[in-house]
């Protein structure tokens, strides 16, 4: 489910709730408050986090971060003799047109709005001006192929590039390799660390007692190395808050991929149902 679409469960289900917790995207978590369906409970462990990744009277925290990339079938590539994509602009080469695979719709998915995001910041732009963005989604969505992106058409070839977050991606090549299909990731240059969180059903008051401390458990020592072993950046890592064993990032592309993926210092400055609407009005209507 999008993030969207799990804020509008809780609303709906608020009579008889059955969720507890949800993974949203972080630039969501604002909305989840402004709906209200997050309880005022703030877990002592979100102390250390900076405004922007923590909600401003409880109810949901950072977790991690995906860097939004783009996994590429290196075979399909070669069979279709086409060019391979090493970077944002890349991706809108005249040859690739119905080959690319969309990273969601950004006016309810948390994935697709950070990969706007960083078009925006890759093309020069950020919070405040996102023309940058805009101009390059223009032209993007015409390379998209028409159908929902998944593996199964990145096996095929029907699409040779599929934008996700970099541990999407790295699962996503594992598939295709159990598959004799070789394929890997790209970290196309200037990216941007695009958290997820976690957010609690404050309707669901039955179940408090199990929530609460969830909230605490995932910033802890334990949970952020889960999040790293899984190939995802643990919150804390990526604020300089924590530093992880080397066998927690045993299965992460190597640092150097990463040099121009950079940190949001503040994302109260970035509204989601702004971005919600800029895509409706001034990508696809404009």
């Amino acid at each position: 489910m999008s993030s969207l679409e799990e804020i509008t469960k809780f609303d709906a289900e608020k009579n008889n709730p059955a969720g507890m917790l949800a993974d949203i995207g972080l630039l969501w978590g604002r909305v989840a408050e402004k709906r209200g369906v997050v309880p005022d409970y703030a877990p002592p462990s979100a102390e250390a986090l900076p405004e922007g990744y923590k909600a401003e009277k409880g109810g949901w925290v950072a977790t991690f971060a995906g860097v939004p990339a783009f996994v590429i079938n290196t075979d399909a590539i070669a069979s279709q003799s086409l060019p391979t994509p090493a970077t944002w602009d890349d991706l809108l080469n005249s040859k690739l047109k119905g080959k690319i695979g969309s990273p969601g719709d950004p006016r309810s998915s948390g994935t697709a709005q950070t990969t706007f995001l960083v078009w925006t910041y890759a093309h020069g732009g950020d919070a405040g001006n996102l023309d940058p963005g805009i101009d390059y989604a223009k032209m993007v969505i015409q390379q998209y192929n028409a159908a929902d992106a998944s593996t199964d058409l990145l096996e095929k070839g029907e699409i040779v590039a599929w934008m996700r977050y970099d541990f999407n991606c790295a699962a996503a090549v594992n598939v295709l390799k159990d598959k004799k299909i070789n394929a890997k990731v790209v970290i196309p240059g200037i990216s941007n660390y695009a958290p997820s969180a976690v957010m609690a059903n404050k309707y669901n008051t039955g179940k408090a007692d199990a929530i609460k401390p969830f909230l605490d458990f995932v910033l802890s020592d334990e949970a952020q190395t889960i999040f790293a072993k899984f190939g995802a950046h643990p919150i804390r890592s990526v604020l300089g808050q924590m530093e992880l064993p080397a066998d927690a990032k045993a299965n992460w592309l190597p640092d150097a991929d990463y040099a121009q993926v950079k940190v949001v210092e503040d994302f109260t400055k970035i509204d989601a149902e702004k971005v919600a609407d800029t895509w409706d009005e001034e990508v696809l209507g404009g």
